[in-house]
């Protein structure tokens, strides 16, 4: 299995370097829906980056149909192709104005299932305008409401980045119809994370990208120890521990209350050792617990935990301030 490494970059102008972030975590609320909630594994500081953010609709905000929006200005932003040429992506951001239209009237133009109620329609009000271009896919709608923008869809699909004669028609997923799923997720995944010096620890299922990367890891860097403690809490200072008297070693995983891996660092690239058919496996029903040295932000010394304090040994009292807070 080859596991890919996604990343973000921040930014307008892609002629200079770009703050990237990668991708810790991906969620989907089921295997049909055309929307995606990512968790960055830092968190950004949008002054230092130029960037800033776009609000989510309200918690309880139910009023996703698409007659909500006839009548709000709408925009959508992205760096895809500029025309048909296939050879001249976007240098810098573009924005256009994408106002939400009635599907249903335009069932035989819009290219996409209009039956999906998780669909907000779109088209264009000058004559010979175009729709969304390749590489703007999975951009953000952004509606004003309250004189504040809203991010209302995520760009899915275009009748075609031409000019054209019956105005351009796109489709995007409707984001105010998953507001509930985003932010039960969010909640649910923060609850899961807590900081135990040095490390980072997150609960991970074995559809995490942490897991991903770790089940096919080259056997050579693994240590499995056989752990015999009454608790997943117990078992995850233990490996914590071990973790810290092992040299080099900057994560680790706890599956259940038995089995600890230690994770130590690439040996030699230049030596590709045969990968381990099978080096991590893992019951579905097994609690897991992954750690990891903490990342740093650019001034060497804050995470997403806060400060970093690299301290020796851990003392019985973080021991059980961990225990506590899993």
């Amino acid at each position: 299995m080859v596991v890919r490494t996604f990343v973000v970059r921040l930014g307008m102008n892609t002629l200079v370097k770009r703050p990237t972030f990668r991708i810790s975590d991906a969620f989907v609320p089921n295997q049909t829906a055309d929307i995606v909630l990512i968790r960055l594994a830092m968190s950004i500081d949008f002054k230092q980056t130029n960037s800033g953010v776009v609000c989510l609709p309200p918690e309880g905000h139910e009023d996703y149909e698409e007659h909500h929006f006839y009548k709000v200005n709408c925009y959508s932003a992205g760096f895809g192709f500029l025309g048909m040429n296939p050879i001249r992506p976007a240098k810098y951001l573009q924005e256009a104005p994408f106002p939400v239209t009635s599907c249903k009237i335009y069932s035989t133009i819009i290219k996409d299932d209009i039956t999906n109620l998780n669909l907000l329609c779109s088209r264009q009000d000058k004559d010979g305008s175009h729709a969304l271009c390749k590489g703007d896919s999975g951009g953000p709608m952004l509606c004003i409401t309250d004189h504040s923008p809203m991010l209302v869809g995520v760009a899915r699909t275009s009748t075609g980045c031409e000019r054209q004669r019956f105005f351009g028609h796109s489709t995007f997923t409707n984001v105010v119809f998953w507001n509930n799923w985003i932010r039960e997720t969010i909640k649910d995944r923060d609850d899961s994370i807590v900081c135990f010096e040095p490390f980072r620890m997150a609960k991970i299922t074995t559809h995490a990208l942490e897991f991903l990367e770790l089940r096919d890891v080259n056997a050579n860097r693994l240590m499995r120890l056989n752990v015999n403690k009454n608790s997943v809490q117990e078992s995850v200072v233990y490996c914590k521990n071990q973790c810290e008297r092992s040299a080099g070693c900057a994560q680790f995983l706890v599956i259940g209350k038995k089995i600890c891996y230690i994770i130590m660092p690439t040996i030699s690239e230049q030596g590709k050792f045969r990968p381990a058919s099978s080096s991590v496996s893992v019951q579905e029903e097994q609690e897991m617990w992954h750690g990891r040295i903490q990342r740093t932000n650019s001034d060497g010394r804050s995470s997403e935990c806060g400060v970093v304090r690299r301290s020796p040994m851990q003392s019985l009292i973080s021991e059980q301030k961990m225990m506590t807070l899993i």
